[in-house]
């Protein structure tokens, strides 16, 4: 019962046309439109499951008769019986042959497969109940259920529900602003808790209003407010009266080296407070105030003590003053003297000296670090540091006193430590002090009175009463010694220098040259002798000048050897022109000077060569050889020598001999031939048997001898023994 209707699609156009295709159905089946599901309650008896078709009708038992059209979906409700609740709901999947989870609601939408052999396998459903207990958890006022995660159940039993029995739920509330948890109504303290819910449990978390005090400690850099302890009035205040009011006291211990310095809140905060000494006693209003928050100000403090050196208790006064200068408030020390000072303040320091006393210096120490100034008044910054030590040194002082010998004859000044003597300054008592006495102009200095041996720079030492030195200065006349160079005019050449002698005394002076140059005569008498001699010098300034020429160094050298000099060594500049020859050793010849190649070698030398005082030369010689090519002793007719290269040396003729001689440099090249007579032939050389009469680029580097032997031309006659011509 029933029709089939479809279409069918061609992507060539001309196949749709009519009488063009043909469909030819062969067999046609018809699927159950209808299926029993299976559903089951597991385990047996702890829950009903009941069915309804619209959203209107009624639940109804599901009895497992009952068929529906494949494809629809059926609501489903489970129900469990007394003590047990809905774990899932399941469908076994036959792909798999398990059962797997279909859904954890009670009510649950089955769907109606098609089942075609009618074993249920495709319908099959599972409704799993467990043992279950009633939960409820509450919050009593000031309480709420924060948001916490999946692994908190927070809010989801405020009403009372079933819960899985033996399930281990987590829960963790939380207190509203001004409120404080007290605890769980079953005793337990710990906010966040698990409750294992094996039997019926009914839970409150408690809270009770209550005033966080919390009090801050502030330090004024560097302090550290960990060393400030609160002993009383910190933390969360519960103990509130009906009205919600409290009145309470905050106590706080700090060190010693701190300093309080007040309390700072909000006065709109509070409805009393009082302070009493560091305490602060406070009332305050829940419904006004629920967090109170003041802050207690410390400044941290150092132990500063000023004193005089151990036994100069009496020698000065100290002042102590806040800031950098006199006018700020003053420090006042105990007997002990010292004071505790906020670290960062900034104090001047002043010592004055009293009597015959000096104030010498300031010695401080802080921590590890110690140093001096010798400043009477010094600014401070005082740093973090467990205590400050000044101590101000003073020192005794007594007078120097110097005097100019009224007995002698010259005049002078003193100098004490290399500064000008100020009379009427004292000077520390065991100090080393240097005092100097100083001639005036055409004067000098002649003994302290009281040691004639000191010089006039000594030094001493100041003792207790009156320290007084008298010098003794006598008159001196002038006597300068000065010296010229005769070339330039110009002032040089040998020592010059200024005397002075002591009036109506003989001095003698003597010139002396500097190296480079010779005493010539004294200028103003034409006197050749150096030393001279001044009788009853006066107090007069007297001038004298020796005149000294240039010693000129003249020097001549042989760079590669093979000859020596004439005419060289130290020379006055009077002795100009001078003659200078460079001379060959034997088996040598003279060849160039460097500076000058055209110059002989005798050359003469002026003041123009001289350079710096010297003039250095340098001259080549050439290593020669004596070279001879002739003929065999007593052949002088036989054949004669050409020289066809002489390599510049110049040959000579033998006439007796036939002969050629030169002398020829070292390295040369010549060339030469024997030329025999008419009737005559060359025969060899003797020196090394060459048979070749011309001989070509012949390297002399050593002297030669090169003969050539002739001989006289000759005939001889030969002929065959008669009778034997046919023989050969």
């Amino acid at each position: 019962g029933g029709w089939l209707s479809g279409t069918l699609w061609f992507g060539d156009s001309w196949a749709s046309q009519p009488g063009i295709s043909h469909l030819k159905l062969d067999r046609f089946i018809a699927k159950a439109p209808r299926a029993v599901p299976k559903v089951t309650i597991d385990p047996p008896g702890t829950g009903t499951v009941s069915y309804r078709l619209t959203e209107t009708s009624e639940w109804q038992p599901f009895l497992g008769t009952e068929r529906w059209l494949v494809g629809e979906w059926i609501p489903f409700r489970a129900e469990p019986s007394p003590g047990y609740m809905l774990a899932q709901w399941q469908r076994y999947n036959p792909d798999t042959d398990q059962y797997e989870l279909y859904s954890f609601d009670a009510q649950a939408n089955l769907q109606i497969r098609a089942d075609e052999d009618g074993d249920q396998a495709e319908n099959d459903y599972k409704a799993m109940f467990v043992p279950a207990v009633q939960l409820q958890v509450t919050l009593g006022e000031g309480g709420t259920w924060p948001w916490r995660g999946n692994g908190y159940a927070q809010d989801n039993y405020t009403e009372g529900a079933l819960v899985a029995k033996d399930s281990v739920l987590r829960f963790w509330p939380e207190a509203l602003y001004g409120y404080i948890f007290t605890g769980w109504s079953d005793g337990v303290t710990e906010p966040d808790r698990l409750i294992v819910c094996n039997q019926d449990i009914t839970l409150q978390g408690n809270f009770t209003r209550c005033i966080t005090s919390a009090p801050k400690a502030n330090v004024d850099y560097p302090g550290n407010a960990d060393d400030i302890t609160f002993t009383s009035g910190a933390g969360v205040l519960t103990d509130l009266n009906a009205d919600g009011t409290i009145t309470y006291t905050i106590s706080v211990e700090y060190p010693e080296s701190y300093r309080f310095a007040g309390w700072e809140f909000n006065q709109d905060a509070v409805e009393a407070a009082q302070i009493d000494g560091s305490d602060l006693t406070v009332t305050l209003d829940w419904n006004k105030t629920k967090y109170f928050a003041p802050q207690v100000r410390f400044y941290k403090q150092t132990r500063l003590t000023v004193r005089a050196a151990a036994g100069q208790e009496g020698r000065g006064l100290l002042q102590v003053r806040k800031d950098d200068n006199n006018a700020g408030e003053e420090i006042v020390l105990d007997e002990d003297g010292s004071a505790y000072i906020d670290v960062g303040s900034t104090l001047w320091f002043k010592a004055t000296g009293l009597g015959v006393n000096r104030f010498e210096r300031w010695d401080y120490q802080y921590g590890d670090y110690s140093n001096s100034r010798s400043d009477a008044e010094i600014t401070m910054y005082i740093g973090d540091y467990p205590s400050y030590l000044f101590t101000a040194s003073f020192v005794a002082q007594a007078p120097l006193i110097l005097h100019v010998d009224p007995t002698g004859n010259g005049t002078g000044s003193f100098q004490v430590n290399w500064q000008d003597y100020q009379p009427g300054q004292r000077r520390d008592i065991g100090a080393q002090v240097s005092i100097r006495a100083i001639p005036d102009q055409n004067n000098r200095f002649i003994k302290w009175l009281d040691n004639e041996s000191a010089n006039p720079y000594r030094t001493v030492y100041i003792e207790p009463g009156d320290n007084i030195y008298t010098a003794r200065f006598g008159k001196t006349g002038t006597v300068t010694m000065k010296a010229k160079i005769t070339t330039t005019g110009e002032a040089g050449g040998g020592v010059a220098n200024t005397y002075t002698p002591d009036v109506g005394t003989d001095l003698t002076i003597t010139a002396t040259p500097y190296y480079g140059y010779s005493f010539v005569k004294w200028e103003d008498n034409d006197s050749t002798e150096p030393r001279r001699t001044i009788t009853s010098v006066g107090v007069e300034n007297l001038e004298f000048t020796a005149l000294y020429q240039p010693v000129i160094s003249v020097s001549a050298s042989a760079p590669s050897g093979g000859g020596y000099f004439t005419g060289t060594g130290q020379k006055l500049y009077s002795e100009f022109p001078l003659t200078v020859k460079a001379i060959p050793y034997g088996g040598y010849r003279f060849d160039r000077w460097l500076d000058d190649p055209d110059a002989t070698a005798e050359r003469e030398l002026t003041v123009g060569d001289i350079g710096d005082s010297r003039i250095s030369l340098q001259a080549m010689f050439v290593r020669v050889y004596n070279v001879t090519v002739q003929p065999y002793p007593g052949q002088k007719e036989f054949g004669t020598i050409d020289i066809t290269n002489s390599g510049d040396a110049v040959f000579t003729l033998d006439s007796g001999t036939g002969a050629r001689s030169a002398t020829v440099d070292a390295g040369t090249k010549i060339s030469y031939q024997a030329v025999a007579n008419e009737g005559y032939d060359f025969v060899r050389w003797t020196w090394d048997g060459c048979k070749n009469p011309v001989v070509t680029d012949m390297t002399i580097d050593r002297s030669y001898t090169f003969t050539a032997m002739f001989a006289q031309r000759a005939t001889i006659n030969c002929s065959v023994k008669s009778g034997q011509e046919a023989w050969g």
